[in-house]
């Protein structure tokens, strides 16, 4: 009777703190915990409580901690938040989690749509590490897994799993169209764009190809940490000369090695680009054959009896040209070329019109954009564009 009483009483003893025990929450309701909490500090304007939902530095877009402090102060001054997040779905891949969001009580200055909230476990919480906007279903169609660009006459094959991300709000304006393509494991990607070159950097295509991608190594350089050449070298893309660069490095507030390859390809003056990004590094070699396949997937389809960068222009168009003087009638302005000078419209959006010293190389370019990028001073743009 004795051991039956003491077994009884260490049941109770063993057994109570397990029913006291709080169960750990799902993954659904830690999302649901971010996004309640994102809301809650939306609505008190809170920049500190709001950055403390984000990883020190960002995967996409890619900034540290004091940028995106900046971001969010100047966004809560400006209304420019929703009013709040809605979820739609949550979907766990490895160590991230997806939460697909809908902006509610958007205003004008919101960019509506379709958000990718990336997040991952940070000192026992989910913290968001990306903020991806879905692209817009005539640019990519999720049944023939197509992307197409109707500025660039192009399109590119995405593979299962994959996921388009626009990326006009980083790279708006200086890129003329681009995507960021998104890996299974949501942290590699494949970033693709275009651009028109001013001059030709090189003694034909390929020799401006590789020009281009070591400028580009050059200020990444200044930007990263242990930078690390791994190779180079000619290359092939869509029947065309290319050059590939394979680097690594690491963020300046991780310990986590990127390992990054670039393949640039040109048809003069049009620059197309691809950066490669696997990370952790060692997930490079599983990635490679994937990111080849959608670098050999390129497709430049014909622009009909227009050049590439007369067709972009066509699409662009923001202004007419009477005999020396272009005249804008969206930004209410206008230009006057010099004698000796020769004025045409840019294929660029964000540069309007172009002019030409008849001798040499020399080159001025009328600018004009409608407002800031989120965080942009006028000293920014000035050195982007530098």
């Amino acid at each position: 009777m004795f051991c039956n009483k003491l077994s009884s009483y260490a049941f109770v003893v063993i057994c109570c703190p397990l029913c006291l025990m709080a169960q750990a929450p799902s993954i659904e309701q830690q999302v649901q915990n971010v996004i309640g909490r994102y809301n809650d500090l939306i609505a008190a304007k809170d920049a500190n409580g709001l950055l403390d939902l984000y990883w020190d530095w960002l995967d996409y877009p890619p900034v540290d901690r004091a940028t995106m402090k900046k971001v969010i102060e100047d966004r809560l001054k400006n209304q420019t938040f929703a009013a709040r997040l809605e979820l739609l779905a949550v979907e766990t891949r490895g160590q991230s989690v997806c939460a697909k969001v809908r902006l509610v009580g958007s205003t004008d200055e919101t960019p509506s749509g379709t958000y990718l909230f990336m997040m991952r476990p940070y000192e026992e919480s989910l913290r968001i590490c990306g903020t991806y906007k879905q692209l817009d279903p005539n640019a990519f169609d999720p049944k023939t897994k197509i992307y197409t660009s109707r500025k660039g006459k192009l399109s590119l094959q995405i593979p299962d799993g994959w996921s388009c991300c626009d990326t006009s709000s980083f790279l708006g304006g200086l890129i003329l169209d681009s995507v960021l393509i998104l890996a299974p494991d949501l942290r590699s990607s494949v970033t693709f764009g275009f651009v028109q070159l001013p001059v030709r950097l090189g003694s034909n295509d390929l020799s401006t190809a590789q020009k281009c991608i070591e400028a580009d190594i050059a200020m990444e350089r200044r930007s990263v940490k242990d930078h690390e050449p791994l190779d180079h070298g000619p290359t092939a893309v869509a029947g065309r000369e290319g050059y590939r660069q394979v680097s690594q490095f690491r963020m300046p507030s991780s310990t986590e090695v990127h390992r990054r390859m670039r393949v640039y390809v040109c048809e003069y003056p049009m620059l197309y680009f691809f950066i490669c990004d696997a990370v952790p590094a060692d997930t490079f070699d599983a990635l490679l054959p994937q990111f080849h396949a959608i670098i050999s997937s390129l497709d430049l389809a014909a622009a009909g009896n227009l050049t590439r960068q007369e067709a972009i222009a066509a699409e662009q168009a923001k202004g007419s040209i009477a005999g020396q003087v272009y005249t804008s009638d969206e930004f209410n302005c206008f230009i006057a070329a010099p004698a000796g000078w020769e004025i045409s419209t840019s294929p660029n959006p964000a540069h309007l019109a172009e002019m030409r010293y008849q001798k040499g190389n020399s080159l001025v370019r009328l600018i004009a954009a409608k407002g800031l990028n989120e965080g942009d001073s006028l000293e920014d743009v000035f050195h982007q564009e530098a």
